[in-house]
């Protein structure tokens, strides 16, 4: 027998999934997020069980994320609740009730049959790990249960237990089911004490005294804060108010010093400038007006020499002196403050262009990315895109300032 189921499972093959099993789980956690109910708990176990099972047969940790899911969900309250008024239900008791002990099995002399032995494979240890996963949450929900019974049972240890509230526990039977042998079922009986409303009385009360105890605690702090002198309060306050206009006043003569001498310093080298671009436009003066430029034609001419190198021919005459004055100083000025417009503007635009390129391609680009495969070419071949535009407008923009500037220049040697 076991071998051949043996044989039917390796003969299976591969574990395989649904093209839309991702769509149909996703569904499935939504409707359980209205509805905790224990068919579809039971559904999400077994399509989180497959998923697991094809995960771990390719050797993907993926397998563990999908374990962990399992595990959280079935931890939730939610599931708690639901799980328990399953397991408390009178149809569950009475199956439970049919099936023998293993005392009465004993006493009607009933024989167990042995249970076939089966191969490990990871089908089954993925089972037997959701299993587990089952047994300790019920013994997380069965442990909270004690809890929450033993701190009633301390609180009311002076009131007596009547026998109406020992015919009012609840017995409930909760029947697991191991991973390797289904035909065997071990069954665990806890008995749960419902709490009655007696038992939360003498809480409530403490509750409103250690309450009550806090409030005449904070009120007396309040009190005696307040009881203090009001001439301490009001030094205090003039003390901190002091010293705040002090450091006011230290912090406002530094800005002032600082943009003081920013300025001097600003007009220092604005003065500076100026005076470099005359002594420069003197010094080319004075090299054309200088003894070394004249030639010898010029200086000793004769008889015999032509008309043209001679100095009374008027067309040899070449003005070349340069005398500047405050109105060269002005146009330079005027000069520098047209050169700084242009710039500005000129880097203000190819930002802009720069930035309308990039926002262009960087939404297309969000919206392909993740998306795999063939789209990731496209992404690559976007973003060397987006590159040469901004490449070929900052070249475009270089050049058209270059040019600017050109003309700038020359319309102010005329």
């Amino acid at each position: 027998m076991s071998k051949s189921k043996s044989n039917s499972r390796v003969s299976r093959g591969p574990p395989k999934l649904s093209e839309d099993f991702g769509i149909r789980l996703l569904e499935k956690e939504l409707e359980l997020e209205k509805d905790w109910s224990i068919e579809i708990i039971n559904q999400l176990v077994l399509m989180y069980t497959e998923i697991i099972e094809y995960y771990e047969y390719y050797k993907d940790p993926r397998y563990l994320d999908f374990q962990d899911r399992m595990h959280k969900m079935l931890v939730k309250p939610q599931a708690i609740t639901t799980m328990r008024e399953e397991s408390s239900s009178p149809s569950k008791r009475q199956d439970l009730s049919k099936s023998p002990s293993p005392t009465r099995e004993r006493q009607l002399g009933l024989k167990k049959s042995p249970s076939p032995v089966r191969e490990r494979t990871p089908e089954a240890e993925t089972k037997k790990e959701i299993n587990i996963v089952h047994k300790t949450h019920i013994q997380y929900a069965i442990k909270e249960e004690e809890d929450s019974g033993s701190e009633a049972e301390n609180e009311s240890e002076s009131s007596k237990i009547n026998p109406e509230e020992e015919n009012q526990n609840i017995e409930i039977s909760i029947t697991i089911m191991p991973d390797t042998e289904p035909a065997k079922s071990t069954q665990r009986r806890h008995t749960f004490s419902t709490p009655q409303p007696k038992r939360f009385e003498n809480s409530i009360e403490q509750r409103k005294k250690e309450s009550e105890r806090n409030k005449s605690y904070l009120s007396a702090q309040l009190n005696q804060a307040l009881a203090e002198p009001s001439y301490k309060l009001s030094k205090n306050l003039e003390r901190i108010i002091h010293l705040h206009q002090t450091n006011a006043k230290v912090i406002a003569q530094k800005c002032s010093s600082d943009f003081k001498s920013q300025d001097s310093d600003l007009n220092h080298r604005l003065k500076s400038r100026k005076k470099a671009m005359l002594d420069k436009s003197t010094r080319d003066t004075s090299i054309y007006d200088s003894p070394l430029n004249k030639s010898c034609i010029d200086v000793l001419p004769n008889e015999n020499s032509p008309p043209e190198f001679s100095l009374l021919n008027p067309m040899s005459e070449v003005n070349l002196s340069f005398n500047p004055s405050c109105e060269d100083s002005k146009h330079i000025d005027n000069l520098e403050i047209q050169l700084e417009d242009l710039m500005e503007k000129s880097f203000s635009e190819k930002a802009s262009k720069i930035n309308e390129i990039k926002l262009n391609y960087e939404v297309q680009i969000k919206e392909l990315e993740g998306q795999g495969g063939f789209m990731n070419l496209i992404v690559d071949q976007m973003k060397e895109n987006m590159k040469k535009e901004i490449q070929d407008v900052s070249k475009e923009m270089d050049t058209q300032r270059k040019e600017k500037i050109n003309l700038l220049k020359k319309s102010f040697m005329m």
